[in-house]
C-alpha cells in the first residue's frame, strides 16, 4: 500500500535538504572506502612480508657458490621439514577457529571448507620436493591472509548494513526498527553471478597462488645465485600481490554498495514508498550519469522503486538511491491549456524562441571544440542501440541522455482542435508507441528512424506525403510552453563566423546535421527550426531533440 507522505515532507525545501544529505552520505561512503583500502593494503603488505621471509629461508638452505639449480629444488624434504609444516598448518586451523568465535558478524557460514580444502592439497604436495614445499608454505601464508581479509570484510559489511538500516529508519520515520541479523547476513553472503564476496576473495587467493608458482618455477630454471634469484622473485611477487590487493579493494567497495543498497530498497518497500531517486557519485561514469539524468516523467533520476536500476551498476560503483515522493495529481489538462495561444508554427520560425540570441551567444570556440572532442571520443555499445548504425547518431543520442532529453512526452486525451493552427504539429510514423513510450529515437527525415532528431511539420497536407502505408499513424502534437528552439541556419552562420577555426574542417562539419544539432543541444536548445532545405525551398518544420518538450494528443 502506498505510504501517505508526512506533512513535514510535503515541501520543496525538505527534498532539497534530503538531496544534500544523500550527497553527504555518498561522500562519507567514499571516505570510508579509502580508509578500508588502507586496512586491505596492510593485510597484503603483511602477506608479502611473510612470503619474502619464506623465500629467504628456503633458498638460503640451498645456496652454494654455484647458485641454486632445479635439481636442488627437486630434492626430497626431510622429516623435520614435514613436522614443521604440520605444526604450522595446525596453527592456521587454530587461528581460523579463534577468528570464527571472535567474529562480530553473525555465524551464518564460515570458511572451514575453504581452509580445509587448501590444507589437504598443500599437505599432499609439500612432501614431493623442496619446490613444492616452498609453494605449500606460501600457500599457508595465503590462507592466513585470506582468513584475515575474509573475516574483517564480513565484519565491515555487517557494520555497513546495520548502520544503513538505522539511517533509513530515521529518514523514513520507522520507529524501533528491528535489526534482523539473520536477514542482513543473508544479504551479505548473497551470490551475484554465481559467487558471493567470500568465494571471490578465496578465488583471488588461488589465482595469486598460481601466479606465484609460475614466478618461482621461472626463477629457479635460470640457475641464478641465491641473492639474484631472491631479488627477482621478490620483485615479481610484490607485483602479483599488489594486483590482488587492488582486486580485493574493488570487491570491498562493490560489495559495500550492493549490501547498503539492498538494505535501502528493502526499507523503501517495507514503508510503502513507490518512488526513489538516483543519486550520482561525484565521479559517476557515463552509464550512471545517464541513469541519474533520465527523466521518466517525474524529474531527473526519479524512478518507481520496482523499476530503478540495480546498484552497483559496475565494479567500484558508489551511486546511491533514496526515498522520494511524487505528487500523483493529474496536471495534464491544466498543462495543455498553457499551449492554447502559443504560436510555434507560423512561417517565421525564428519567432519560436525569444531566447535564440542568448543561445547563439553561448556558441563559442570552446563550445564547438567540446562537441568536436565529444564526437571523436564517444564509444557507445552498439548492442544497446541496434537501430542506429553511425557513430554520429550514437553521439547525438548519448548527448541527449546526458542532458536528460529522453524524457517521455506528455500525453493528453483531447484538446488539439482548441489550440491555434500555427501551434499544431504533425508527423506520420509506424513507431508511435516507441516515440511516446519507448527509448528515445532520432529521425533523419520524417519517414525514417535514422538521423539527428524527431521531425514534425506544421502542415498536415505536406506531412501526409510521408505516409508510406496504412500502418502509419498520424501523431498530432504541440510544444510545451518553455520549449526553446533555435534556427538551424543561425547556428551554421555563427559557427562560420567564429575566428581562429580551421575553415576547411568546420566547413565540412557545418554541413553535417549531426554536428550542428549537437552544438544546438550543448547551447541549451530543445530543437531546431528549419525554414528551408539545402536547395533553398521553403519547407517549415522542426527537429526536436528534447522529447520531454513534446505534448502528444492521444485522441
Amino acid at each position: 500500500m502506498t505510504k501517505k507522505i508526512p506533512k513535514n515532507r510535503q515541501n520543496e525545501q525538505y527534498w532539497l535538504n534530503r538531496e544534500k544529505q544523500q550527497q553527504a552520505y555518498i561522500d562519507k561512503n567514499l571516505a570510508s572506502d579509502e580508509q578500508y583500502n588502507k586496512v586491505i593494503q596492510a593485510q597484503y603488505d603483511s602477506l608479502l612480508a611473510d612470503i619474502n621471509k619464506r623465500i629467504d629461508s628456503e633458498l638460503s638452505k640451498l645456496a652454494n657458490e654455484n647458485g641454486i639449480s632445479i635439481a636442488d629444488m627437486r630434492a626430497k624434504i626431510s622429516q623435520t621439514d614435514i613436522k614443521q609444516f604440520e605444526a604450522e598448518a595446525k596453527r592456521v586451523v587454530a587461528q581460523a577457529d579463534k577468528m570464527r568465535k571472535q567474529g562480530k558478524s553473525p555465524k551464518l557460514a564460515d570458511w572451514s571448507q575453504e581452509v580445509n580444502d587448501r590444507l589437504k592439497l598443500y599437505n599432499a604436495t609439500m612432501r614431493i620436493n623442496r619446490l613444492e614445499y616452498l609453494k605449500a608454505g606460501i600457500g599457508l601464508d595465503m590462507i592466513t591472509a585470506g582468513l584475515q581479509v575474509d573475516s574483517e570484510l564480513r565484519d565491515k559489511l555487517f557494520k555497513d548494513a546495520t548502520e544503513e538500516q538505522k539511517r533509513q529508519a530515521g529518514i523514513l520515520g520507522e520507529n524501533n526498527a528491528h535489526i534482523d541479523t539473520l536477514a542482513i547476513g543473508n544479504i551479505i553472503l548473497a551470490k551475484t553471478k554465481s559467487n558471493n564476496f567470500s568465494q571471490r576473495i578465496w578465488t583471488n587467493m588461488d589465482v595469486l597462488q598460481a601466479k606465484l608458482s609460475q614466478t618461482i618455477m621461472a626463477g629457479i630454471t635460470t640457475g641464478q645465485s641465491y641473492n639474484e634469484m631472491a631479488r627477482r622473485l621478490k620483485t615479481q611477487v610484490s607485483k602479483d600481490v599488489q594486483n590482488v590487493t587492488y582486486a580485493t579493494q574493488r570487491i570491498a567497495r562493490t560489495e559495500a554498495a550492493r549490501v547498503q543498497t539492498e538494505i535501502t530498497m528493502n526499507s523503501l518497500k517495507r514503508n510503502g514508498y513507490d518512488f526513489c531517486k538516483w543519486y550520482k557519485e561525484p565521479s559517476a561514469c557515463h552509464d550512471c550519469a545517464l541513469i541519474g539524468n533520465q527523466d521518466n516523467g517525474w524529474g531527473k533520476g526519479i524512478y518507481k522503486v520496482k523499476d530503478v536500476p540495480t546498484i552497483p551498476v559496475h565494479p567500484n560503483c558508489r551511486c546511491a538511491v533514496g526515498a522520494y515522493w511524487v505528487d500523483d495529481e493529474d496536471n495534464s489538462y491544466k498543462e495543455i491549456k498553457k499551449h492554447k495561444n502559443k504560436d510555434y508554427g507560423n512561417s517565421d520560425f525564428t519567432k519560436a524562441s525569444s531566447k535564440q540570441q542568448e543561445l547563439l551567444n553561448k556558441i563559442t570556440p570552446a563550445l564547438v571544440q567540446r562537441i568536436v572532442t565529444y564526437i571523436n571520443s564517444v564509444d557507445f555499445d552498439d548492442r544497446k542501440m541496434t537501430l542506429y548504425d553511425s557513430k554520429a547518431i550514437r553521439a547525438a543520442l548519448g548527448k541527449a541522455h546526458d542532458l536528460g532529453y529522453d524524457k517521455k512526452p506528455m500525453l493528453v486525451e483531447n484538446g488539439f482542435e482548441e489550440i491555434n493552427d500555427s501551434s499544431k504539429l504533425y508527423r506520420y510514423t509506424d513507431r508511435k508507441d516507441q516515440l511516446t513510450k519507448g527509448n528515445l529515437e532520432y529521425s533523419g527525415i520524417i519517414k525514417s528512424v535514422y538521423g539527428r532528431g524527431i521531425y514534425f511539420g506544421n502542415n498536415n497536407s505536406d506531412i501526409a506525403n510521408y505516409k508510406r502505408n496504412d500502418n502509419y499513424d498520424l501523431i498530432k502534437a504541440t510544444l510545451a510552453d518553455n520549449a526553446v528552439l533555435i534556427d538551424r541556419q543561425a547556428i551554421i552562420d555563427k559557427i562560420k563566423s567564429i575566428e581562429n577555426l580551421n575553415a576547411e574542417k568546420y566547413k565540412i562539419l557545418a554541413r553535417d546535421h549531426h554536428f550542428y544539432g549537437l552544438v544546438a543541444m550543448e547551447a541549451g536548445a530543445d530543437g531546431l527550426i528549419i525554414e528551408e532545405n539545402t536547395a533553398g525551398a521553403k519547407i517549415g518544420y522542426i527537429v526536436l531533440f528534447n522529447r520531454g518538450k513534446l505534448v502528444v494528443f492521444d485522441e
